[in-house]
């Protein structure tokens, strides 16, 4: 009986503490910078555009991916200091704090620390800082101490720049570019993907390249050449590619593999976005020169979409917002790709809103289970607490007829023991 109450208390505690745990769902949306910390296999993820406000969002959270389990769950951390979309986000200062650039509603650097204070600040950082803009991608060196920054788009300003800035002694610098055994003019460029390589160069694909600032005659990136950016030499080259040459394309992704290759995901081959790149996914293998375009075969292909966030964690691409491809709908749907085979890839999707649902019908239950049992344990409940209460006043009853009963016996043998 006793042991049955214990269940019911136990039960009705667990209800009310899942009861109020809600889960994390992020909004729909596009334009959402993202970086990927390799460390905890964290995906961090700051603002974003809703197409249904056409507002930045104001939030900063963070995509946990457990070893065992390879269902999302998101986390929020913090409110950063302004709604953010179309900016940059970057490990900096050895992996130690998020750095994030540029956006429609800020150019100043802001930082978060990871490990210390985990609060937003302005570092202060010597030098002339670059022109704010958007449509472009920040990269980061391998020990996250060097931040490139280059090209982008502003108020139809196009930009071709290359800004570096050193996180470890907060410093900006302007490099000169030099040509890889002859000149190349680098076009004005908005709209890429850029991919740091081991080897310290950096690959561009894809994007709206103008021969102007103004943005004149703009054109869509060719497939068939690669443009290469070595950060050691601080050189342009061209690469040429062979195989199966992908459309041109905007609102792309593209992450690198532990195999020198490049998963190129998604976007549009119109500034509409309607026509969507063909095919969807293809891999660049960067093993030799010139490089080659692979279409893998592809399980369970889910619908593309464009101005997405990617990452690599493993052997798993995670993606996640952006439009439905071919649609101005926004999305939360959270896809991944196994490609532990480069030749068969699959994907698995991930619905967050039917998740949240499902988590609502499952408190829906609980709730039902609680109604039709709430007489029961709070019977028991009551029930245990009176006969407790029974238990402490019989209790206290004996002990006081007991010190009675013993402070009688002591007066009554004190003049015996006296007289002795």
């Amino acid at each position: 009986m006793i042991s049955t109450k214990i269940k019911y208390i136990i039960i009705f505690i667990i209800y009310f503490s899942n009861f109020c745990y809600s889960k994390y769902v992020p909004s729909a949306r596009y334009g959402t910078s993202c970086v990927l910390d390799k460390n905890n296999n964290i995906i961090y993820f700051i603002g974003g555009e809703s197409g249904g406000t056409k507002n930045c969002l104001n939030d900063f959270f963070y995509l946990t991916l457990p070893d065992s389990n390879m269902q999302p769950i998101f986390e929020e951390i913090t409110e950063p200091p302004k709604e953010y979309c179309w900016s940059s986000l970057s490990l900096a200062e050895g992996g130690k704090k998020i750095y994030i650039f540029g956006g429609t509603n800020e150019t100043i650097i802001f930082s978060y620390d990871l490990y210390g204070s985990k609060q937003w600040s302005i570092p202060k950082i010597d030098g002339i800082a670059p022109e704010g803009r958007n449509q472009f991608q920040t990269v980061s060196d391998n020990e996250n101490n060097y931040l490139y920054i280059f090209g982008g788009e502003k108020n139809n300003k196009f930009f071709k720049d290359m800004n570096i800035l050193n996180t470890k002694y907060s410093s900006w610098n302007n490099m000169m570019i030099l040509g890889a055994q002859k000149i190349i003019n680098v076009p004005y460029w908005a709209d890429y993907t850029a991919i740091m390589l081991s080897s310290g160069e950096i690959v561009y694909i894809g994007g709206r390249q103008s021969t102007s600032p103004n943005g004149l005659n703009v054109s869509f990136a060719k497939m068939n050449e690669i443009y290469v950016f070595n950060t050691k030499s601080s050189s342009w080259d061209i690469i040429n590619t062979s195989g199966n040459v992908p459309d041109s394309r905007i609102g792309h992704s593209a992450v690198l593999n532990s195999n020198n290759e490049i998963i190129v995901y998604g976007g549009a081959s119109s500034e509409d976005l309607v026509t969507l790149a063909t095919p969807d996914l293809v891999i660049l293998s960067i093993a030799s020169k010139p490089y080659q375009w692979i279409i893998p075969k592809v399980e369970n292909v889910p619908k593309s979409r464009s101005f997405h966030s990617a990452a690599i964690v493993g052997n798993f691409m995670i993606t996640t917002f952006g439009y439905i491809a071919g649609t101005q709908n926004e999305t939360n749907l959270i896809s991944i790709l196994d490609f532990s085979d480069t030749t068969n890839v699959r994907w698995t999707s991930y619905d967050m809103i039917q998740a949240s649902q499902t988590d609502k019908e499952e408190t829906g239950l609980k709730e039902t289970f609680i109604s039709q049992n709430l007489a029961v344990i709070l019977g028991g409940t009551i029930g245990g607490v009176v006969v407790l209460s029974v238990i402490i006043v019989v209790t206290i009853l004996l002990y006081k007829a007991w010190r009675s009963h013993s402070n009688m016996r002591g007066r009554h043998q004190l003049p015996s023991s006296q007289s002795s």
